[in-house]
């Protein structure tokens, strides 16, 4: 995590970590964060391009993969009930100016991590 370089909460911390759902959900959230940062997202279909391969928001857009990747997305909610246009419950443009930064982020998710005889 460039913002805090070797302060990087889970740096040195065991990979069985990840399948603890807060760590995870920590993980995810900055990996949202850095897509909508450093990418251009123009909908929410673009977040799962993003988040399939960040490079195709880049110089991938518009690619074949790019574009398999959308409609499939775009199936899948369909088919799952999911209206991506009920803005009441999906945001047309999410924004990561509000990002309170990592160290905030993994306080209020993870707080502190566990022992790593827990995740044995």
């Amino acid at each position: 995590m460039p913002e805090v370089g070797s302060k990087a909460p889970l740096l040195n911390a065991p990979p069985e970590l990840v399948f603890q759902p807060r760590a995870a959900a920590f993980g995810a959230c900055v990996y949202m964060q850095r897509i909508l940062k450093h990418y251009r997202v123009d909908d929410i279909a673009d977040i799962k391009v993003g988040w399939a391969n960040p490079s195709l928001l880049g110089s991938g857009r518009g690619n074949e993969k790019y574009h398999d990747v959308r409609a499939r997305f775009l199936t899948d909610s369909v088919a799952l009930g999911v209206n991506l246009s009920d803005e009441t419950t999906v945001p047309p443009k999410l924004d990561p100016s509000a990002w309170p930064g990592v160290p905030a982020v993994f306080a209020g998710l993870v707080g502190t991590l566990p022992n790593p005889k827990e995740l044995a």
